[in-house]
């Protein structure tokens, strides 16, 4: 009895599926080739070579520094890949909440990447080895945990020698509406990234944006007067249009800009700003603006007829003195007196 206790074995079983009886093949010569390469003839029996791999993975990691160089392998919770199923738990380290924009086409090549063997052959275990945020792109640099080697990745392609990504937000807050200083203060407190002035500055500028934005906005007006040129009233009562003065601070403004929107269509078919150095007196800029913005609709071939404002006497007379056209006030200031009564 005690010689056959002692021949006892103790027996783990880990059971291994696959999909086809191919790949089970395919696994099976690749377990016998890594034996061959690892074992001597005489030990190449599976319990003998999984202690071999492991001894080995323990004695790199040990020499790489210690044993928590191997980057933990984050166990997924229901149906979720993220650690706590992506409920947030709070971080020790504020990075952590880091957050950046991404391109869909870019995150798909990340996940390609992060599946691929590396050069070494072996299987795939990447560790984060830099992280960079320019402006709202995130710049990562990954490390191999077997062989050392790096690739870098980021969040977004580049045009023109700078980041897609960022060009698109400076497109979106300024079409928006938004004030750089707006915008930067935002992101700030948001926490996606930041883009600076001059980074603005060259784009609006070196880049050639601001012309690009102006050709498609006079585009867009000159097909907003044809449309209305060719509506049935057109041709005897000619059009009507809206201006309104909007200035850029309080007080002495910087710019002052007015619009000019047609009443039939509600298109913008004019556009002008003026800026202090270009006429000092912000109470009186309203006027200048008025006059450049109808000289430019008129100059686009629309019949201004009408022109309804804000109820400001000096472009009242120039409407009925110089223009010739009838004179009306927007709804707000046409009607605000008859409420009171």
């Amino acid at each position: 009895m005690a010689a056959a206790a002692g021949l006892k074995r103790h027996r783990l079983t880990l059971e291994v599926t696959f999909a086809s009886e191919n790949d089970k093949k395919a696994f099976q010569e690749k377990l016998d080739a890594a034996k061959r390469l690892i074992l001597p003839l005489h030990q190449r029996d599976t319990h003998s070579f999984l202690n071999a791999m492991l001894d080995r993975i323990l004695a790199t990691a040990t020499t790489s520094g210690s044993v928590t160089s191997i980057p933990p392998v984050v166990t997924p919770i229901g149906n979720s890949f993220l650690d706590t199923s992506g409920v947030f738990t709070g971080d020790n380290n504020p990075d952590d909440q880091k957050l950046f924009v991404v391109e869909k086409r870019c995150f798909n090549n990340l996940c390609q990447g992060l599946t691929q063997n590396c050069s070494c052959t072996r299987y795939p275990s990447w560790q984060v080895k830099t992280f960079v945020q320019k402006g709202h792109v995130a710049r990562v640099c990954f490390k191999c945990c077997s062989c050392g080697v790096t690739r870098t990745w980021a969040s977004s392609r580049i045009l023109n020698g700078r980041y897609l990504a960022n060009q698109k937000l400076v497109h979106a807050f300024t079409c928006a509406g938004m004030l750089p200083q707006q915008f930067v203060s935002f992101c700030k407190f948001a926490g996606i990234g930041e883009i600076k002035k001059h980074y603005m500055h060259t784009m609006y500028n070196r880049l050639q944006y601001r012309d690009v934005i102006k050709g498609i906005a006079e585009i867009s007006m000159q097909n907003a007067v044809e449309d209305i040129k060719a509506l049935p009233h057109y041709a005897t009562k000619g059009e009507w249009v809206m201006t309104d003065a909007r200035h850029d601070s309080t007080g002495n403004a910087l710019h002052t800009t007015v619009p000019c929107l047609a009443g039939s269509t509600c298109r913008i078919v004019g556009i002008c700003t003026v800026s202090r150095a270009e006429h000092q007196v912000a109470d009186t800029r309203e006027l200048v603006c008025t006059r450049l913005v109808i000289a430019d609709v008129q100059a686009r071939g629309l019949n201004v007829t009408e022109v309804a404002h804000d109820y400001e006497p000096l472009v009242t007379r120039f409407i009925t003195e110089e223009l010739l056209a009838i004179n009306s006030y927007d709804t707000w200031h046409g009607t605000k007196n008859i409420v009171k009564e």
